[in-house]
């Protein structure tokens, strides 16, 4: 199998979004030092991050289809360049706020640029899971190595400056590699239309369809099931369970270290079971696993590792069914998907927070047995629906 040059520069991508999710909270207690900033400041700056990584998604699924996926490529790196290098040398709070803006605006195109590449280069169901696995277990192989590699440079150079520095430079090699390959990056013409021009059959067709709604409550549901463990479980296992902080967050990295591993292995297994299926099979063992690991006392604390498995493979195989199933408007569909992704992580740690004030925080993690519930049932309906969505019928015209 070849792998082409725009996967490895979408490989080498979401390498690059894992680094940078774990920079941001590993640089957070240097930037609040040099910076004299307040916590409440701090979260304003990842605030503003957040919602031009929200505002980049919902918007590159349209611009996609009209300037291309490689000019997206550019402007989204041209946006996380303008952000980085003003976190570099600035030193002014009211300067950080519009440079986390940018760095998550432009994350968001490039982000969804670089999963648009799969359904470009693979047109089959079962290729495209494969690829999306690989490329998000890439994102998750970031996320693993570079809080090792970010607190080894520390030490060594005394600046965290320096590590921004070092993703700079590898920004700015996406942004040469997009400007100097331009043949090697056009995998799909650009769809243009004249100012003005009504919607198609076809467009009014995606969202009219219950299929993509329901593909939406997948994603939904199962990001605010992975953001409970990546936000609460370590306070979960201090407050509730006991632990120290050394021990609550080895068991979070050991979630998220077989994350990594069940996603570059998925392709063995999820295209022989079918994506419907494993999907519904790792949510109903994620339950499991997490079931045994908060009741099932401290010896089955190491069940929280093993969900890590479970999880690995739902993601990355809904963006491939979404994307296979409305392939004339993959971009728009994976710029929704990750939208809402986005407004999850959002409202679960708000829904948690609210939940644990009033119940306790016992009673507030419980609740990610609800967005996993949530989603064997929506899985359910996308399997339903399949049969007898009325999409293609729009495709070919129909009114």
């Amino acid at each position: 199998m070849k792998i082409r040059l725009p996967f490895l520069l979408a490989l080498f991508t979401m390498l690059l979004f894992g680094a940078f999710e774990m920079l941001r909270g590993i640089s957070a207690p240097f930037m609040q030092a040099d910076w004299h900033l307040t916590y409440l400041q701090i979260g304003n700056i990842f605030l503003f991050d957040s919602c031009g990584y929200m505002l980049g998604t919902f918007c590159c699924g349209w611009v996609i289809g009209r300037l291309g996926m490689r000019l997206v490529m550019i402007l989204g790196a041209t946006g996380m360049a303008i952000g980085t290098i003003v976190i570099v040398t600035g030193s002014s709070y009211f300067m950080l706020l519009p440079a986390f803006f940018f760095l998550g605006l432009g994350a968001g195109f490039l982000e969804i640029a670089a999963n648009d590449v799969v359904p470009a280069m693979e047109k089959t169901q079962e290729g495209q899971a494969r690829y999306f696995n690989w490329l998000h277990g890439v994102y998750g192989l970031g996320a693993c190595l570079f809080p090792l590699v970010a607190a080894g440079l520390i030490s060594t150079f005394g600046n965290w400056r320096w590590v921004y520095g070092l993703l700079l430079f590898a920004v700015l090699v996406i942004l040469v590699v997009a400007l100097v390959r331009k043949r090697s990056l056009l995998l799909r013409m650009p769809k243009t239309k004249p100012a003005g021009e009504a919607l198609k059959p076809n467009d009014r067709g995606l969202f009219r369809s219950p299929l993509l709604y329901a593909f939406l409550g997948c994603i939904v549901t199962y990001v605010m099931a992975e953001m409970t463990i990546a936000a609460w479980l370590p306070t979960f296992l201090m407050r509730i369970k006991g632990l120290t902080v050394g021990h609550s967050s080895a068991y979070l990295s050991g979630f998220y270290l077989a994350f990594t591993i069940g996603r570059l292995s998925a392709p063995l297994w999820v295209n022989k079971v079918g994506n419907v299926s494993a999907i519904l099979m790792s949510a109903l063992v994620a339950i499991l696993f997490l079931s045994l690991a908060i009741f099932g006392g401290p010896y089955f604390h190491t069940f929280f590792w093993l969900a890590g498995f479970a999880f690995a493979v739902i993601f990355p195989t809904i963006a491939a069914m979404a994307s296979s199933m409305f392939p004339e408007h993959s971009g728009r569909v994976l710029g929704m998907l990750f939208t809402s992704a986005s407004i999850g992580t959002f409202c679960v740690n708000w829904l948690i927070g609210a939940i644990s004030t009033l119940l306790g925080l016992a009673t507030g993690f419980l609740i990610i047995f609800v967005f996993l519930i949530a989603l064997v049932i929506s899985i359910v309906i996308v399997a339903r629906l399949k049969h007898i969505s009325t999409y293609p019928a729009f495709k070919k015209g129909a009114s």
